[in-house]
């Protein structure tokens, strides 16, 4: 009897609990955030199906009558708005509905449905074409700005040739070739466009060509001569700092690391002194301290030149123990004396580094003119000087000569010359460097002179190449209908540079193709200078072919041709692949 009555009460729960599973649910309407009310049903919110509320206790009955996942399942409490949501913000696939929450079962309306699939697609198919059509806008956009700056420029060109009465093109060559190359070298006095120069350079430095918002206070870059000339470029810059009423200038104790970086870069470029003069004049500032004496000058424009070189993109590296130096500088006068000159050389390279032209050309000049007295005296006095001074003022005239000659050809040859370039017979160099030093000197050193003596003698040779009229190498002065004819000078020039690179020694690692071998400022330095003599033999080939259409060559003619552009390329990979670093007279030359 018991039996039947609970077997009954049983099968009576169970009908129930049927019955309610058949009963579509009330719907649950969104109420404010936290509100979890049940209301009744409501024509606003369709109705739901709940999932079996046996599938929590009865695995079986939950297999027998779940529900499928088709396009008209949307899970058991979620309703539009939040499938709205899901579809707008996908990130909410990641969090359960209120209602779930409350009850503290596991939620599924972060499913994908088939209508959500359907709203998430359209969504994004729907951005992907915004994002695709804004890209084809700025494209145009791009296109049309590139016009406007071309036919800008065109009708620049048609105004400034307006009044000089020359073809846009012509005018255009000829600003090219005015700051490509030195004008001696380009065009001859013959030549219909020499005498509209002058015009086109007026009328790049128009003020239509400069932007509205320039100032004459900008800073300008000294290495970028595009748009006005290097004396333009002085003008316009802003003056220097007074960096000694801010800050204080390297104190005593700290010159011995600076003078360490200074016989890193600066010395292999510019070897004035041998390093034990360096470090000596280093330890005895700091054991006396910064003093009104040229030893304090020397030490501090050392400090400046390794800060200089440290950080060359900051125009303050360097400046105020710079500014320092010259101040004690100041007091103490000029002398002629060898300390000196070193101190004048040592201000001429930190102004070559921070490019300030105008400064760097007369600090030169004075430099250059004070040793050529100091030379001169000791000749007149019979003076005998040990090794060591010997080598200094060696080194200081081959450098000075050097820059010298560099300026006055590069930039302009109204700059002041001094009489240095008279001595140059009582100073020979070798061909190459089979004048090494003395086998006791270290490694380093030895390497560091013949590097120095390969330098030099191959400058030398790069200035008579470049000091030989054009005409005598590409035969300029030919008739024009006639084929031209190379100077026989053109093989001698070019046997001097084969030459020279067969007398450079193996174990110096160097090698004419960029990087390898070797790996330093003055090894770049060299394979520039050496690709730069070989681009010089065919210059006035390649300079009459861009300006004569009609030009024509012999088989000879034409492989000179070829090694003058191999070798302009052979420039441009050094300066790219190495990272070298140019100062306005390389760059001048080199643009």
């Amino acid at each position: 009897m018991m039996r039947s009555t609970r077997a009954a009460a049983a099968e009576e729960t169970w009908d129930k609990m049927l019955s309610a599973m058949e009963t579509p649910a009330r719907t649950i309407a969104p109420k404010r955030r936290g509100s979890l009310a049940d209301v009744g049903p409501s024509k606003k919110y369709k109705s739901i199906s709940p999932r079996p509320a046996a599938d929590f206790f009865f695995g079986a009955l939950q297999r027998r009558l779940q529900l499928p996942q088709t396009s008209s399942w949307t899970g058991p409490t979620c309703c539009w708005p939040y499938r709205e949501a899901l579809a707008t913000r996908p990130h909410f696939r990641l969090q359960a509905c209120d209602t779930c929450r409350h009850k503290k079962v596991k939620c599924n309306w972060g499913i994908v449905s088939g209508t959500d699939r359907n709203l998430v697609a359209t969504w994004t198919d729907q951005a992907r074409r915004t994002n695709e059509k804004v890209a084809v806008l700025l494209e145009r956009v791009a296109r049309l700005e590139q016009s406007l700056e071309s036919l800008r420029d065109e009708v620049r060109l048609r105004d400034y040739t307006a009044a000089c009465d020359v073809s846009v093109h012509d005018a255009a060559r000829a600003v090219a070739r005015l700051y490509q190359t030195p004008p001696d070298t380009v065009l001859s006095a013959k030549s219909p466009l020499y005498s509209h120069g002058p015009v086109a350079i007026e009328a790049v430095e128009s003020p239509l060509s400069l932007p509205p918002d320039f100032s004459t206070t900008t800073t300008t870059n000294p290495s970028r001569f595009a748009s006005t000339t290097p004396f333009a470029c002085e003008e316009r810059r802003a003056p220097l700092p007074n960096l000694l009423a801010l800050e204080a200038p390297t104190d005593a104790d700290e010159i011995m690391a600076h003078v360490d970086s200074y016989l890193g870069q600066p010395y292999d470029l510019f070897p004035l002194m041998c390093k034990s003069s360096a470090y000596a004049v280093a330890v005895s500032v700091r054991k006396d301290g910064l003093q009104p004496n040229l030893q304090s000058c020397y030490a501090l424009l050392m400090v400046a030149l390794a800060k200089a070189y440290a950080d060359p993109e900051c125009v303050d590296s360097g400046l105020a123990d710079f500014q320092m130096a010259g101040q004690i500088r100041g007091r103490l006068g000029e002398q002629l004396n060898l300390e000196s000159v070193v101190v004048q050389f040592l201000i001429t390279i930190f102004l070559l580094k921070k490019g300030l032209m105008i400064n760097f050309a007369l600090a030169l000049h004075a430099a250059c003119s004070s040793l050529y007295t100091l030379i001169k005296r000791d000749q007149a006095s019979g003076i005998e000087r040990d090794k060591s001074d010997r080598n200094t003022i060696s080194s200081s005239f081959w450098i000075g000569h050097n820059l010298e000659r560099d300026l006055v050809r590069e930039i302009d040859d109204t700059f002041p010359q001094s009489s240095l370039h008279l001595l140059a017979e009582g100073f020979i160099l070798p061909l190459g460097c089979d004048d090494s030093p003395s086998p006791s000197a270290p490694p380093i050193i030895r390497d560091e002179i013949m590097f120095f003596f390969a330098e030099m003698a191959l400058r030398a040779v790069t200035a008579r190449i470049l000091t030989t009229p054009y005409w005598k190498i590409g035969g300029a002065d030919r008739p024009e209908a006639g084929p031209p004819e190379i100077s026989p000078l053109l093989p001698e020039l070019r046997g001097q540079l084969d030459e020279w690179l067969l007398r450079m020694p193996a174990s110096l690692d160097w090698s004419t193709e960029p990087v390898r071998g070797s790996n330093s400022p003055v090894v770049a330095r060299l394979k520039i200078l050496y690709w730069f003599a070989r681009f010089s033999l065919a210059r006035p080939l390649i300079v009459e072919a861009l300006r004569n259409p009609a030009f024509s060559l012999p088989l000879q003619g034409w492989v000179l041709f070829q090694d003058g552009i191999m070798s302009a390329m052979k420039v441009l990979k050094v300066l790219l692949w190495e990272e070298t670093e140019l100062d306005f007279l390389m760059g001048n030359r080199y643009a």
